[in-house]
């Protein structure tokens, strides 16, 4: 996944738990169903697991790419 400054993934559903490896800095802001939203500051070399179903819209905040590489678990 790679997203330039002010660049959105659109919405979308994850039906797999995943794991995000970012590859770069920056920051990208999460918007769920909901109305919440969470910002993340990206890391490189760092790693998380998400667990599915997840709605979401991801826009890229910052002033960079950034770029992570997605792996969905499949059952």
């Amino acid at each position: 996944m790679g997203l330039k400054p002010g660049e959105q993934t659109g919405w979308h559903l994850h039906e797999m738990d995943y794991m995000p490896i970012q590859l770069s800095q920056g920051k990208l802001m999460f918007e769920f169903p909901d109305g919440s939203t969470k910002e993340i500051d990206y890391v490189p070399r760092t790693a998380s697991i998400i667990k599915a179903p997840l709605e979401h819209n991801a826009i890229n905040t910052s002033d960079k790419d950034v770029i992570a590489l997605e792996i969905e678990f499949k059952n």
